[in-house]
């Protein structure tokens, strides 16, 4: 997958949580990463690790 593709397809997704599984998932090499995220009122990345 080409990162012209890539990019079309996160336009398409309007939420922001969403939107970093959805990334996370298209960028997968081999390690997982764990994201701590607060939602509401407004999305905030905490903290990202590589487990």
């Amino acid at each position: 997958m080409d990162s012209g593709t890539i990019t079309n397809s996160l336009e398409y997704i309007t939420s922001p949580a969403s939107r970093l599984k959805f990334k996370n998932v298209l960028e997968f090499d081999g390690r997982f990463h764990y994201c701590s995220y607060i939602s509401k009122p407004e999305f905030r990345l905490l903290s990202t690790r590589v487990v």
